[in-house]
């Protein structure tokens, strides 16, 4: 297949709403296209003659945001109006526009917009550039065949993804019944728990060899950017299957720890004291218990976080082990049924 640049199917569109008419005001976002909910107040008594006109089916861009993915085709009216900081543009009749946003969203789409301003000390890329991305010269029958299934593949993934919602929440529903029943006790009476810190210098190692560190935000998930190590002198220390929570906004459990870490600000490592609780029901507790702990953490502020006197006054139900045991059995079985009818999806 021949590549050809991508100029020639697409053109800058850059036409201004001079006559100031109320088009409605969008933005573009990676995770929701094109979208208003960031407009949290009323814009249309203020001056839009130098917003951007986008016409149904054509493309806009934050040049500055782009190498997140915010880039969408507008299909929601027939013209809205976006900032003048953005790039308006659109695509010929020899390309299908849901291919060519497939195009940009793929990971060769991505990683051709991150290389066009590598070393750059601000992200900003120029319609002139994105012109030159090579694309491979399809007919419009095989990009139609492509975007059909496309489409198909992410169908099964969001079915998938409802199914793991539903698992997820059937775990929520089986702990609520076992438990829900018994009197609370405080975290720290259940579990060691283990508070992060700034690393000291003499503990890091820059030869890459050592505990991965870890310092915390929740959403971070199981996705970690390990960009330092730590050798044994550091003693803040998670060891596998401890259960690690943020406690800084957004303030929750994270995940059970899938290895050995070093943790700093922002996170701590809960680890079940052996006779009296398991680390799969403290993470399930704590998970339950989500809006009480966020609420610990306010104290009439707007940034959520907890201290350690906090953590430690969590209130986690006081069941007895073999109950614990039996739930953390049935938490495997569901996470094994995940994994057998899921597979990769799961994690897609």
């Amino acid at each position: 297949m021949n590549k050809v640049k991508l100029n020639k199917y697409i053109s800058e569109y850059s036409v201004k709403n001079k006559k100031n008419k109320p088009y409605p005001v969008y933005s573009v976002t990676n995770s929701n296209g094109f979208c208003t909910e960031y407009f949290t107040k009323d814009v249309s008594s203020k001056d839009k003659e130098n917003y951007k006109l986008v016409p149904f089916g054509y493309f806009a861009y934050n040049p500055s945001r782009i190498n997140v993915g915010s880039i969408d085709c507008q299909e929601k009216e027939d013209t809205v109006i976006v900032s003048p900081l953005y790039t308006v543009f659109k695509c010929s009749d020899n390309i299908d526009k849901h291919y060519l946003k497939y195009f940009f969203k793929s990971r060769y789409g991505m990683n051709l917009i991150n290389s066009s301003v590598s070393g750059s000390v601000r992200f900003n890329l120029k319609f002139k550039t994105l012109g030159e991305f090579q694309i491979t010269e399809r007919t419009l029958e095989e990009q139609k065949f492509a975007v059909n299934l496309f489409e198909k593949i992410n169908g099964v993934i969001s079915s998938s993804n409802k199914q793991l919602v539903l698992l997820d929440e059937l775990i929520k529903s089986r702990f609520n019944e076992v438990f829900s029943s018994f009197q609370k006790s405080k975290l720290s009476d259940l579990a060691e728990i283990i508070m992060g810190q700034s690393p000291e210098s003499s503990a890091y190692n820059d030869d890459g060899i050592g505990l991965p560190f870890f310092q915390g935000k929740a959403d971070y998930g199981e996705k970690y950017t390990v960009t330092r190590h730590y050798t044994s002198k550091w003693n803040k220390q998670a060891k596998k299957g401890y259960v690690l929570m943020s406690i800084r906004a957004p303030v929750g459990p994270v995940n059970i720890a899938s290895v050995d870490c070093a943790i700093g600000r922002g996170l701590c490592a809960i680890n079940a004291k052996p006779s009296k609780a398991n680390n799969e029901f403290i993470y399930n507790a704590l998970n339950n218990n989500q809006d009480e702990i966020i609420m610990s953490g306010k104290d009439g502020s707007t940034f959520a976080a907890i201290n350690k006197e906090q953590v430690y006054s969590l209130l986690l139900p006081c069941a007895p082990i073999n109950l614990q045991n039996e739930f953390s059995d049935f938490v495997h079985h569901i996470d094994k049924l995940k994994f057998s009818k899921h597979g990769g999806l799961m994690y897609a």
